[in-house]
């Protein structure tokens, strides 16, 4: 829900300013955009795909997916999703891009690209989608998944697999203490009571 509503925020903020950026006026041509529309799809959930669901896509050996990375160079060069390719928000909005092509978007943590998401939409494009969550849930998801011991042994295999496949690996979380295991806590030794022993100099103390 918290993701949505930034969404949504998001939305608001470039339709606010859709004006400047949309169409050219020195060849009179305007896009018409349904706020409506891009919200619905928004609130459907049908602007972006998961990792799980990307990483599937890409380990088939016939996709046409568009990959697009709007990071900067050097964390691009530093790691990519697979076939992806490099683009500066402002090259992605002056690019042609094919209407038939099924793009995605990706950046950090997403927010980078539903701004880009947005842009698109408005000019018309259709077959776009972000990344959920960005490359910090795809490395979190996909490259460097954190599982249980107590994970089937086939699953753990195909995670494994995957999280290779995309230059990761798989990471076992810490095994919880069973209550076999446990550590019971040591009860502390009572200490003697001290007893006062009156003699002619005083009072001391009797152990």
């Amino acid at each position: 829900m918290k993701f949505l509503n930034i969404k949504l925020a998001v939305v608001a903020l470039i339709l606010a300013s859709l004006a400047l950026i949309v169409g050219n006026p020195k060849e009179r041509s305007h896009t018409v955009v349904d706020i409506k529309k891009l919200a619905t799809t928004i609130e459907r959930e049908e602007d972006h795909i998961t990792a799980d669901e990307l990483a599937d896509e890409l380990m088939r050996p016939s996709t046409r997916w568009r990959i697009i990375d709007l990071r900067d160079s050097a964390a691009y060069l530093q790691y990519h999703i697979p076939n992806a390719e490099r683009k500066a928000l402002s090259q992605l909005v002056d690019e042609q891009l094919s209407q038939t092509d099924t793009i995605i978007l990706y950046s950090d943590g997403g927010l980078h690209a539903i701004q880009a998401w947005m842009l698109l939409a408005a000019q018309g494009y259709r077959n776009i989608f972000s990344l959920r969550g960005g490359l910090n849930e795809w490395n979190t998801t996909i490259r460097f998944p954190v599982v249980s011991d107590t994970l089937a042994q086939e699953e753990r295999n195909s995670l494994s697999a995957r999280a290779k496949f995309f230059g990761g690996e798989l990471r076992l979380e810490e095994a919880a203490l069973s209550p076999q295991k446990q550590i019971t806590p040591q009860k502390k030794k009572e200490q003697p009571v001290k007893k006062l022993k009156k003699i002619d100099e005083g009072l001391r103390y009797e152990c």
